[in-house]
């Protein structure tokens, strides 16, 4: 039995890697989602809204996806396998920056937003 080098794991591993959006891509991608498709909050971002920890809503959450711009490259999370987009503006009231951490689910025309800060 061969044994793989570590070049050819990562080259393996690049290639079951899903396209990732550009940011002004992943910008639309969002807000079409938001419109049309299932939006899903984590377990983690919940209770943090329902603790009133960051001093978060719901609605600043959806207003944050809505209104704002993503300014860094997506993030490749090795554990989950998928790419994560930071979404930045400010909450609702516009006072305060906020940042949502969003997964795009192109296959469920959903979006699963992991947290915000």
């Amino acid at each position: 039995m061969r044994r793989k080098k570590d070049s050819e794991i990562e080259k393996d591993d690049e290639e079951i890697r899903p396209s990732k959006f550009t940011q002004d891509e992943a910008k639309r991608k969002i807000r079409q989602i938001l419109r049309e498709g299932d939006t899903i909050l984590s377990d983690h971002l919940l209770k943090d809204i329902a603790a009133a920890r960051h001093g978060v809503s719901q609605q600043d959450v959806l207003f944050v996806l809505q209104n704002s711009e993503i300014i860094s490259p997506p993030e490749w999370d090795d554990k989950h396998r998928n790419w994560k987009y930071k979404v930045e503006g400010t909450d609702l009231e516009e006072e305060e920056e906020l940042r949502a951490i969003t997964i795009i689910i192109e296959e469920r025309f959903s979006i699963f937003i992991v947290t915000a800060y």
